[in-house]
């Protein structure tokens, strides 16, 4: 059994089920879609095709998602649930992959956050700790319309410049 397996089966704890319920509550077509799916590939599918129909409706975060290279303009004219959309079809396009994690002194780390969900779900494992659940629980009310964009003000952005060491700042 490869590492990837064995995190697999570790049970997630009584904080991260009770956010996983909540998302689930939240977002009864995620529920479907992860109850319904026989396994991760299923769940991938049903995610991406939620978002793509949702997505119809909004023809500036298609042609953003289509673009190689998108225009600032496009960009501009996102809504705060189509960059909600656009996260969660990045998550599924680059599910599986891998990359070096700087949080853990660059161990390898592999992303696939609806996996997650779906092991959440179906077997109680995965492994996910409640930050990760809390994560999710604020990106799909962003995508749903939920939460609302808040931008900083310039004072805390000032703020956020000065707590950061000058040789960042240079």
């Amino acid at each position: 059994m490869n590492e990837i397996e064995v995190l697999d089966r570790i049970a997630i704890n009584v904080r991260s089920h009770r956010l996983l319920k909540q998302l689930l509550n939240e977002n009864p077509q995620l529920e479907e879609i992860m109850r319904h799916s026989r396994n991760e590939t299923e769940a991938l599918v049903g995610v991406r095709n939620w978002v793509l129909e949702t997505l119809k409706e909004r023809p500036v975060a298609l042609r953003f998602c289509k673009s190689d290279h998108p225009a600032p303009e496009i960009f501009e004219a996102l809504e705060w649930s189509d960059i909600a959309a656009i996260r969660i079809l990045d998550y599924i396009d680059n599910a599986g992959c891998t990359f070096p994690d700087l949080n853990l002194r660059g161990e390898i780390a592999v992303s696939n956050p609806i996996k997650l969900i779906w092991l959440g779900v179906t077997h109680g494992t995965g492994g996910a700790k409640p930050d990760f659940y809390e994560d999710m629980l604020h990106l799909f009310r962003q995508f749903t319309g939920r939460s609302k964009r808040e931008l900083p003000t310039s004072e805390k952005v000032r703020e956020w410049v000065e707590r950061c060491p000058r040789s960042l700042t240079a």
